[in-house]
């Protein structure tokens, strides 16, 4: 949970409790105003998180991609050495 949408989910609270106590229509509206922004802050915490996620399983899968090429030569390096005597 970001610091924004923290602050925005707290004041939501806020004014639903005001709107509790006093059903004036100014209330209503600072509810709606706040549940809004609280809304809003979620849906850009939850796309964050997910780009987040999305760039270290592309940077994973790189990364295991490399290392299982380079073991990929080294294997056949190996196996030319062994069959054929030398290098090649």
């Amino acid at each position: 949970m970001s610091k924004e949408w923290k602050a925005a989910f707290i004041n939501m609270r806020k004014s639903a409790i005001q709107v509790a106590k006093d059903r004036t229509p100014e209330n209503f509206k600072l509810k709606k105003r706040y549940r809004n922004i609280a809304n809003r802050e979620q849906r850009k915490a939850l796309v964050a998180y997910w780009n987040k996620k999305s760039e270290e399983i592309k940077f994973k899968s790189r990364d295991r991609n490399v290392h299982c090429l380079g073991y990929f030569l080294k294997t056949i390096r190996i196996n030319c050495i062994f069959i054929h005597g030398r290098a090649g």
